[in-house]
């Protein structure tokens, strides 16, 4: 059961619907579309997430979820022993972060670009 208070219609900002947010500097769950923090009045970004806790994969969900079947589980645990893709191990387990493999592909894409 979700006890989160409704978003105040007349509060800060624009109230056009949208999901769940949360001030990422004093964490603050906001409802709705609105442009600031209710409590500590910082701008939200367009980049601001909707989610606390930050998009993690294992290594079938970074190759379904993230590559969506374009990359082969070799090649990514060969990127990974040649440490090509950023990445950390929690015990045997290889954990991805979204928001860090969302900086590694724009600096993929810039770098082919470059190229040629």
């Amino acid at each position: 059961m979700n006890h989160a208070k409704a978003p105040d219609p007349t509060g800060p900002g624009d109230q056009q619907g949208g999901g769940e947010m949360y001030c990422q500097k004093c964490g603050t769950k906001t409802e709705g579309s609105v442009n600031f923090c209710a409590q500590c009045g910082i701008k939200f970004e367009q980049s601001q997430t909707t989610d606390p806790m930050p998009k993690m994969y294992t290594v079938q969900g970074v190759l379904t979820e993230y590559f969506q079947g374009t990359l082969g589980e070799s090649k990514l645990r060969e990127w990974v022993r040649q440490g090509k893709i950023p990445h950390t191990r929690i015990g045997r387990r290889i954990i991805f972060r979204k928001e860090a493999l969302d900086i590694w592909f724009d600096e993929q894409e810039k770098a082919s670009m470059k190229v040629h």
